[in-house]
């Protein structure tokens, strides 16, 4: 049958919504919420025109269980509780016009306060972090704010809209003929178990996700509600934390819908599932288990990754493995293979050891034979060991830095090896450019200044021979691939930089940093020249040289050495 949403919103008859433990928490975002939005004005607008052949706007099937005044929501939560909030946010966008509308529980501690507050800005942004269910519900009010403001800018309109929305039946000889939003309304009988309707209807969907089926199952398993609530808070407060982008960035390069699923991933020791096979391969293992103990297990797991996360050393170490293609369940199983952080660490170490093959001899070290001066931009090693260098500098600072390398960014946008001299010296065909001119201008070098101003009138050759000078160094110039000129920028950066000279690649790096963008300590450091003894000779921030790629080189190499030394027979 189909209920007129206006029929759930009758003064003194309003319905009670209840969404139960087993369901997933609420999840749209502003394109699910703009769209259903802009369905109804659209509708709305072709009622108004009196356009034939719009009856009715149907919202989809709503499945509810009535247990005594109530109704428990089997399917359809998202888009009932989004209708809640459009409801609300009207309502708060014209505050004179006070509605009377349907209540809505979620079975989350703290969910029907909040929900009844969802118009106080105040208490909307103090309690919007409280957990991830919240945080959703926060961001679909104020993106229907922001909808209201920019579709319906109008009052009389807003008026007129609200009306139309809170239209209730009018039936005709069992027909409703009233032009109306509804709902595809189905009710269990009260015999009817919610929960295998809950799955059965869920189980062909591609938005309910394995962890979702999985939260289902363990649920539903637990007889006692308290513990039942318990678990169901616990579960949404990790899937909150695992929200953060630098925490799940360190532990996978993968993007998984449910973030939570990769705890689940790691316990069945598997990276890769078809569709619901992670749900299916659980519930075969775990059915007969005792689901408060299994929990506790998946509890672990998340404890350890978090303490993983904020350990510095941990996070370096496992971040790097994990950027280079080491998985989680991998590491886990290394992890439950040792027997306390120190054998641990040292496995790690080993690890990355092995991979690389390394030697050292005579204070020099090799990479899979190779010894470090001698890798260059094609070699298979050379963009992990600048990578590595990386992480090795932040371990070695001090312990009190708060500078942690970002593999969420390492790992979500694309990186490439930078040639800190350019590449290939394409002098004569950039001086034509005349942004290239003004960047040459805003380095204040004068020498550089009256090479310009007379780049018209005279040689352009030697005028080319002048401007080379300064920048280039032959050695490096002639060896330009070498490690020593090499470095790491992400894609998007690296590009920008083009084919630029080192002192006008050196101020755009500068300038990105000073502007939050995520720079590799290393590369900074290279840019700053803080790897020079300048007591042996003088500062020359006009060209990167010889001097500075073998200093930088040295530096680096030192590190690694302190650092595999402990693996190398």
């Amino acid at each position: 049958m189909q209920k007129a949403l206006g029929d759930l919103l009758k003064k003194g008859k309003e319905y009670s919504f209840f969404v139960p433990y087993y369901q997933r928490g609420y999840r749209w975002e502003e394109p699910h919420i703009h769209a259903l939005l802009n369905d109804l004005l659209e509708f709305y607008r072709k009622i108004k025109a009196d356009t034939p052949n719009y009856k009715y706007y149907s919202l989809q099937p709503l499945v509810v269980k009535k247990e005594d005044a109530v109704y428990r929501v089997i399917d359809g939560q998202q888009r009932l509780t989004t209708i809640f909030f459009i409801l609300s946010a009207f309502e708060k966008y014209a505050e004179t016009r006070k509605k009377t509308k349907f209540s809505l529980t979620y079975d989350r501690e703290g969910s029907k306060e909040f929900l009844e507050k969802i118009t106080d800005n105040n208490f909307r942004e103090e309690n919007k972090n409280s957990n991830i269910d919240f945080l959703y519900m926060s961001k679909a009010f104020d993106s229907i704010f922001t909808w209201i403001e920019k579709k319906m800018p109008d009052e009389d309109d807003i008026d007129s809209f609200m009306i139309f929305i809170r239209k209730g039946s009018d039936f005709v000889e069992g027909k409703d003929i009233n032009k109306n939003i509804r709902f595809i309304w189905y009710e269990l009988d009260k015999d009817n178990d919610e929960f295998d309707t809950f799955i059965r209807l869920n189980i062909g969907k591609i938005p309910l996700t394995n962890a979702e089926l999985i939260k289902s199952f363990i649920i539903q398993n637990i007889p006692i509600p308290e513990k039942r609530f318990e678990i169901s808070k616990e579960w949404d407060d990790i899937e909150y934390s695992l929200n953060n982008n630098e925490f799940f960035g360190f532990l996978t390069k993968n993007t998984i819908d449910t973030r939570i699923e990769l705890l689940f991933r790691i316990l069945l020791n598997r990276d890769n599932y078809k569709e619901f096979e992670l749900y299916e391969e659980f519930v075969e293992k775990y059915e007969t288990s005792n689901i408060i103990e299994l929990w506790k297990s998946i509890k672990e797991i998340y404890y350890i990754l978090l303490y993983w996360f904020e350990d510095r050393e941990f996070y370096h170490l496992i971040g790097y493995l994990v950027a280079t293609d080491k998985s989680i369940s991998g590491i886990w199983n290394d992890y439950n293979s040792h027997l306390g952080k120190k054998k641990f660490k040292q496995s790690i170490v080993k690890n990355i050891c092995n991979n690389f093959k390394i030697g050292i001899k005579n204070n020099k070290i090799f990479f899979n034979n190779e010894l470090l001066q001698n890798l260059h931009y094609n070699h298979k090693d050379t963009r992990n060991i600048l990578l590595l260098s990386n992480i090795l500098t932040l371990l070695t600072s001090s312990k009190d830095s708060y500078i942690k390398f970002s593999f969420d960014l390492f790992n979500s946008e694309g990186w490439s090896i930078e040639h800190i001299h350019p590449q290939t010296d394409k002098l004569e065909e950039s001086l034509k450019s005349e942004k290239f001119k003004n960047e040459l201008s805003n380095l204040n070098n004068n020498e550089i200044n009256e090479i310009l101003k007379e780049f018209k009138n005279s040689n352009k050759k030697e005028m080319i021979d002048e401007l080379e000078n300064i920048f280039s160094d032959k050695l490096i110039k002639d060896n330009n691939d070498n490690i020593k000129n090499l470095t790491l920028l992400s894609s998007r950066i690296n590009s920008s930089l083009k084919n630029n000279f080192f002192p006008i690649k050196r101020k755009m790096i500068i300038d990105k940093d000073a502007k939050g963008a995520f720079i590799p300590i290393v590369t900074k450091n290279l840019f700053l020249k803080y790897y020079n003894d300048f007591t042996v000779e003088e500062c020359n921030m006009m060209k990167w040289t010889n001097s500075d790629g073998e200093q930088y080189i040295n530096k680096i190499e030192t590190l690694f050495i302190d650092f595999f030394k402990g693996c190398v027979k």
